[in-house]
Parts: C-alpha cells; structure tokens; sequence
C-alpha cells in the first residue's frame, strides 16, 4: 500500500486513509428520481451521468439531501418509497408527523411481512476537499433498499466509505452488489433475528467475493461498510471499519442513543492482537524527524498504512490482518426508540454520538427529517473547515415508529 503524499497542516488529518497529491477540482452532481418499489437507492455511479441542479449559497459544493417517505406496513395505493423535493431546488415543506400505528385490522391485511418500524428515510451526501481544491470523487455511498423485494416492513440501510485510489469504485461497486448479495444470503424461514444475522454476515462476503471478480485494482483501495437491516421490531447492525450507526432513543424528554456499532481502528485490543500476529506493525505516520502524525495504521511496508482493522477490499493489507468479517449487533426495537443514524466517519469524526442524538431530537420534535440530515452535515461541515482537509461527509437517518 502506498502512501502518496501527505499534506500537513496545524492538526493531523486523522480521517485520511489514503492522502492523494494534485486532485483536479471537480464539482459532485447528484440525481433526483422517482423511486419504485424494490428500486435501491445510493449515489450516483458518476459525475457525468448526472444532471446539474442549483447548488447551495452557502456552499461551493453541490450536494444531495432527498426524504424518502417508506410506506407503513397499512394497504394504501402509494409507492414503497416517495422521494420528496432537494432543498436546493426548492423549498419542501417538512414533512407530517409521523403517522399513528396501525390497527390490528390493518396489521392483518399483509400476513407476508411484520409490521414496520421504519415510518421515513432520509440522506445526505456532501463532497470533500484539500486544501480548498475540491475532490474528484466522492467516495461515500449509500443504500437504502427492500431487503425482499416487493414484501414490506423489511429494509436494508447502509453507508461505504471508500479509501484509496479506487475508492469510490469500491464503493460504488458495493452499493450495488450489496442489497442482492443480503437477500440471497438471508434463510427462508426462521426467526428475524437469525435470519437478519445470516444474511448480514453472508451477503458482506459475496460482495466481497464480487470485488475480488471486478475489474478493480484492489491492491490498495476498499471500502468501509456498516449495514443496518431492519425486519418489523428487529434491528441487525454489521459493520465493517470505521463508519458507524447509532440508535437514538427518547427516555422523558431526554434524548440518548445506544452504539450499533464499534470504531474498527487497529489500537483496540482485539483488533491489535490478530494483526501482529500476522506480521503487520502497527503504529502512526512519522516526520522525518520522528514526531508522530495521525492515528495508528496498520503497516504493510515502510511507505504504506492503513488507519483501520478491517475493511472490504485492500488485498495487500489483508495479509497482514486485516478482515472483512462483520461484527454484528442484534436489538429488539423499543417504544422510545426514535432514530437510526448511519454515516460515514466525517461525520463523526467531529461530531460525537450524543450530539447527533440530540441534533436528531431537535428536529424529530417537528418531524423535519430533512433539517436532521442537512444539520448534521453542516455542524459535520463547519467543524472539518478549522483543517486544511474536509473528508465526504454521508449520513442516514432513518426514523421509527414502533
């Protein structure tokens, strides 16, 4: 793995895994279109596939903020998902409160599915830059999806987070293999949770079966992946690397949230102990003269590291330890569960859990899922601006009725 050229400033870029010399300016263009049912939604494969659309005043970026509206698990004529308009180009209203539960009659009337705790869906996906130049990929991507197809009250959330040269490819390749690899993988019969967990653990390893088939140098390039699969009550987490997912609970007023999933960086114990013992060293980028830059990485060679334990994709890096193998979380949702956030780690690398709870509160009072979305990324924003660096900021905020 090579490490091709870090830049320096005040404050160590502790979020680059792989730092890339002259990135041309490119301007990121998003696409709004009108979502079917058993249609997957994620970034799109391209800047040039996409049409232009206004950007923000306040920013020299162009960036996708969509609600996707899922159906509650009642009979009514409405798609599975409803893409509402950007804020960018035009003003949306918030959308209503969330809707009441279903009645038991209304329960009954689909016998094939559970009934869903997921009510809305909403995301945001904003470019990064280096030293003011704007990237040429965006290397986060997302997934929102059925987990079976036509069938309602399952459905599958998920955020990537490329790395290296061929990142974006990575990721890209993952948010559209992901979903068919989850479904194929997932048992016929059983109990969710079970079935959740296999089809979690088994579909993250055909996709990385797919891009081990690709077209795609994956010598030093991959991808994170954090995965959230939510059938009626039962929520799965698994998550690969260093993006994260939260659940953010409502207790009395008081908003708080439970960890999905755990920062997979190479100074945990666990995470440490695998990769020494395959031969990798594990220790921060270094000065010439010594001082230590950054986190810990894991060390293939003395021009190369990786700031994570466990990735999809990084052939080389896996031979030294790192895995692709999920940790999976299972929870039983509850009624004063409100939220699930899932992002990439700009956002959280300055915005910590408690603070996107009670970022989540703020506007689930008013039921405004898009100020959520567009709020954790500008406080994500505002924060990264202090640094010479601004990393892909993507979040996910699904929201619950339980």
């Amino acid at each position: 793995m090579q490490l091709i050229g870090l830049y320096m400033s005040k404050k160590p870029k502790e979020l680059l895994n792989y730092v890339q010399r002259d990135v041309p300016r490119s301007l990121i263009k998003t696409r709004v279109r009108t979502l079917r049912i058993g249609q997957s939604v994620s970034s799109p494969a391209s800047p040039e596939q996409s049409p232009k659309h206004a950007s923000s005043k306040s920013s020299t970026f162009l960036t996708s903020s969509r609600t996707i509206e899922a159906a509650f698990p009642h009979p009514r004529p409405s798609p599975a998902f409803t893409l509402l308009p950007s804020p960018h180009t035009s003003a949306a209203k918030p959308p209503s409160r969330l809707p009441p539960k279903p009645t038991t009659r209304a329960k009954s009337a689909l016998s094939s599915s559970a009934p869903s705790a997921v009510t809305r869906c909403g995301f945001k996906s904003r470019t990064g830059s280096v030293l003011s130049r704007s990237k040429k990929h965006n290397q986060d991507t997302y997934v929102v999806a059925p987990l079976l197809g036509q069938s309602r009250g399952q459905y599958l959330f998920a955020v990537c987070d490329g790395h290296g040269t061929n990142g974006h490819l990575v990721a890209r390749l993952l948010k559209e293999v992901l979903p068919k690899c989850v479904a194929e993988a997932m048992p016929q019969s059983g109990e969710w949770a079970e079935r959740l967990r296999t089809g979690l653990v088994g579909g993250i390893a055909k996709a990385e079966e797919c891009l081990g088939r690709a077209e795609i140098d994956i010598s030093r390039s991959g991808s994170t992946c954090v995965a959230v699969a939510i059938s009626g009550k039962t929520l799965a987490c698994a998550n690969v690397g260093d993006s994260r997912a939260i659940l953010v609970r409502e207790q009395r007023g008081k908003w708080t949230y439970e960890p999905l999933s755990i920062d997979h960086k190479p100074s945990l114990t666990r995470e440490y102990q695998r990769i020494t013992a395959c031969g990798g060293r594990i220790s921060p980028y270094r000065q010439p003269n010594g001082d230590p830059i950054g986190p810990d990485r894991v060390w293939l060679s003395p021009d190369s590291g990786l700031a994570m334990s466990r990735s999809l994709g990084d052939s080389l890096a896996h031979t030294v330890g790192i895995t692709s193998d999920p940790e999976i979380l299972l929870v039983e949702l509850g009624s004063s569960d409100r939220a699930v956030v899932v992002g990439s780690d700009g956002l959280w690398e300055f915005v910590n859990s408690q603070e996107v709870a009670e970022i989540v509160g703020t506007f689930w009072t008013e039921s405004d899922l898009e100020g959520t979305c567009d709020q954790l990324v500008r406080v994500a924003l505002t924060r990264w601006r202090r640094e010479d660096v601004v990393d892909d900021i993507t979040v996910l905020v699904v929201y619950l009725h339980v």
